[in-house]
Formats: structure tokens, C-alpha cells, sequence
């Protein structure tokens, strides 16, 4: 005759299972923002409970996924919206919000956060009409965007961006500077308890630039505006 299991071990079994039923409810419960692209050397993905997982190629991105590129690495995603993002070599880099639905007339909502590293991006659909909101946040300043291929680096208690196409707005609590079509300067450099600073070029060690494998992916494209409310 077959023993029973014991109630420890009945327990155990449970406790596993409803561990197991949580995880998954978890996953179900977390909306899908993009997929890895591609990689270069060591790229974890942590979910907005702390827990990490191994990125890699044609892996799903769920909104609250912070993107953690170790030094010397690389990745390249691409969302929902179509939209194309590099991250560079030591970055820290947050899906904290990325609302789209691809219907014309909602309103779409991307909120990004930068905590180290570098990023370049050729935006997608979400963030190209009047009523969208799209934002990158820093630990110096914040960044609006109305843009189609942009960036920034946030390398110790230095914040660089660039726009190469459209028009962002960089501000903090001392002030704001807006680059791109509509403003005197394309690049911009923000310090501790001061204002955003115009630049004529962007320093070389905030270029971001993927390595040469990866420049046919990281390549700025344009995509259609959605509808006739674009600022562009």
C-alpha cells in the first residue's frame, strides 16, 4: 500500500504551488512594452519586484522592467509602438510607464527612467500627437520629449542629452532649456543644483554610439505620424 505524504511535506507542496500560482498570476498581470532585440555581453532585466532574469534576444519587456547593462555591454530593444532604444555600457534604465494602445485618438503615456548610463532612442508612435506624454526622468533633471531620435548620458553627476531630430525640453528646479528644431542649441550638459547648459557638440564620452556590429540596428528611422496632432 502507497504511504501517504506526511504533512510537512503536504506543506511544503502547497506552499510551492501557491508560490508558483503567484508568480504567474504576476506575469499575467504585467502588461508587455517590447522585446530584446539584441545583446552584447552581460544584460539582466529586473521586474519592478526586485526579482532578476537573464535577457536575451526576442525576450519579452514588461512595464516596471529595469534593463541593467553591465560595463562593456550593449542592448537594443524595440517597443510596442515601434519605437527603437540602445542602451550603452553601464546603464540603468527603467520602463517605469508605457502606455499604448494603437488606437488614434486615445492618449498615449511613456514615462522612462535614466539612473546611469547612456541611451540613444528613434521614437515610435506613442508621444507623436499633442495629447501624449512622454518623459525621461534623471537624478538631475527631467526630460520632455517631442522627438524622433534622441538621447542622454548620465555619467556620475553629469547629465549630457542630445537631439539630433525634434525638440526636448531638459529642466530641473533651477531651470529649463529646450533643444532641437525650435531651440538655439542641440545638446545640452545639467550639473548638481544647476540649470540645464546649451552645448555646441556633445562630448565623446557621451556619445552612446552601439558598437559596430550593432550600427545597423541602432540606425535612426522615422515612422509615420499617427494623426494630424503631431508637434513635430
Amino acid at each position: 500500500m502507497a504511504r501517504k505524504p506526511s504533512k510537512r511535506v503536504s506543506s511544503c507542496l502547497l506552499a510551492a504551488f501557491a508560490i508558483a500560482n503567484t508568480a504567474l498570476a504576476h506575469a499575467q498581470d504585467r502588461q508587455e512594452v517590447g522585446t530584446v532585440v539584441t545583446l552584447q555581453g552581460s544584460v539582466e532585466l529586473r521586474d519592478a519586484s526586485g526579482t532578476l532574469r537573464g535577457a536575451e534576444r526576442s525576450g519579452k519587456l514588461y512595464e516596471g522592467d529595469a534593463v541593467l547593462v553591465a560595463p562593456g555591454g550593449f542592448a537594443s530593444l524595440r517597443m510596442v509602438d515601434n519605437a527603437h532604444v540602445s542602451l550603452g555600457s553601464g546603464t540603468d534604465f527603467t520602463i517605469e510607464r508605457y502606455r499604448y494602445d494603437g488606437k488614434p485618438g486615445t492618449r498615449d503615456s511613456v514615462l522612462l527612467h535614466l539612473a546611469s548610463g547612456c541611451f540613444r532612442t528613434t521614437s515610435g508612435v506613442a508621444g507623436s500627437a499633442t495629447r501624449d506624454d512622454y518623459r525621461v526622468t534623471t537624478p538631475l533633471a527631467n526630460i520632455d520629449v517631442d522627438a524622433t531620435f534622441h538621447g542622454a548620458a548620465l555619467l556620475g553627476e553629469r547629465l549630457y542629452t542630445a537631439t539630433w531630430d525634434g525638440v526636448t525640453v531638459v529642466g530641473n528646479a533651477s531651470g529649463t532649456l529646450q533643444l532641437g528644431n525650435y531651440g538655439g542649441f542641440d545638446f545640452s550638459r545639467t550639473l548638481p543644483g544647476e540649470a540645464p547648459s546649451g552645448m555646441r557638440a556633445l562630448v565623446p564620452e557621451a556619445d552612446c554610439k552601439a558598437p559596430e556590429s550593432f550600427d545597423r540596428v541602432a540606425e535612426p528611422k522615422r515612422v509615420p505620424v499617427r494623426d494630424g496632432g503631431s508637434r513635430r
